[in-house]
C-alpha cells in the first residue's frame, strides 16, 4: 500500500506538471529553479518573461532550457537567438504616457490663426487591446503670451487596432479645464469649463516603450475677466483647436 501511494503521488505530480507545461511557457534555470508563465521577448542576452503580474528579465547564461507550451528549445546562447523572435507590441496592465502638443485655431475676435503649446501626462491601465482607461493632467497655453492658460484634468480612453510594431490607435480625452488669474496680462478673474478631445494616431514600438503621434480636435471652454484701464470685460472663450501631439509610452 505504501509503494502504491508513492507511485500514485508521483503519477499525479507528473500529470500536473505536464499539464502546466502544456498551458504555460517554462524556463528551466541552471540552479534547478523552474518558472511558468509567458515568454514575451527573446533578446540578445536576455529574455522577458511574465509570471502573473510580474515582467522579469532573465539572463540567457543562467538558463538551462526553455519549453514553449511543450516545444523544447536547446540551452540558449547568451548572444545568439535560437528561438523565433517573440515580441509583445501591446502593453497590458498599467501605462504612463507623456505628450508634448501644438494646437492651432482661429482667434476668437479677429479670426486670425493663432497657436498654442501644451504638455500632458497620463497614467492608466490597458484592459485589452481595444480599451484602456486612465487619468490625465495637462497644461495648455491656448494663446502663447496672452495668459489664457488651461489645466484640464481628464479621463483618457484609448485602444489599438493592431498588435504590430506600427499600430493605428484612437484616443478620447474628457474632463474639466481649470484656469488661473494673471494680473500681468490683466486677467483678474477666471472660470473653467469642459474639455473634449477626440484623436487618431499611430503607435510605433513595443509594449515596453513606444513613440506616439496623433492629431485631434481640442474643444475647450473657459471664461477670463480682464481689467483694462478703460473697462472690465468678461470674455467667454470657446476654443476649437486642431492639436498635434507627440509622446512616449512607458
Amino acid at each position: 500500500m505504501k509503494y502504491f501511494l508513492i507511485i500514485l503521488f508521483t503519477t499525479l505530480s507528473f500529470s500536473l506538471f505536464s499539464q502546466q507545461m502544456a498551458e504555460h511557457d517554462m524556463v528551466f534555470m541552471k540552479d534547478g529553479s523552474v518558472f511558468a508563465g509567458e515568454l514575451r521577448a527573446y533578446e540578445e542576452k536576455s529574455i522577458k518573461f511574465v509570471m502573473g503580474d510580474v515582467l522579469a528579465t532573465i539572463l540567457k547564461k543562467d538558463i538551462s532550457k526553455i519549453v514553449l507550451k511543450g516545444q523544447t528549445l536547446q540551452a540558449p546562447s547568451p548572444t545568439k537567438n535560437i528561438a523565433p523572435e517573440i515580441t509583445d507590441f501591446i502593453r497590458s496592465g498599467f501605462y504612463n504616457i507623456t505628450y508634448g502638443s501644438l494646437n492651432s485655431g482661429a482667434d476668437a475676435f479677429q479670426g486670425d490663426v493663432v497657436s498654442g503649446l501644451g504638455i500632458s501626462n497620463i497614467t492608466g491601465k490597458q484592459l485589452n487591446k481595444y480599451l484602456g482607461i486612465g487619468l490625465g493632467i495637462s497644461y495648455n497655453a491656448m494663446y502663447v503670451g496672452a495668459g489664457e492658460n488651461l489645466m484640464p484634468i481628464f479621463i483618457d480612453v484609448r485602444g489599438y487596432l493592431k498588435e504590430k510594431k506600427v499600430s493605428p490607435y484612437y484616443n478620447i480625452g474628457m474632463g474639466y479645464n481649470f484656469t488661473f488669474k494673471n494680473e500681468e496680462k490683466q486677467i483678474v478673474d477666471s472660470k473653467g469649463g469642459i474639455m473634449l478631445r477626440p484623436a487618431v494616431g499611430f503607435k510605433i514600438g513595443s509594449a515596453e516603450s513606444s513613440f506616439l503621434i496623433d492629431l485631434g480636435f481640442n474643444f475647450s471652454k473657459a471664461d477670463f475677466t480682464r481689467d483694462y484701464s478703460w473697462e472690465t470685460r468678461e470674455n467667454k472663450m470657446t476654443y476649437r483647436r486642431l492639436e498635434l501631439r507627440v509622446g512616449l509610452l512607458l
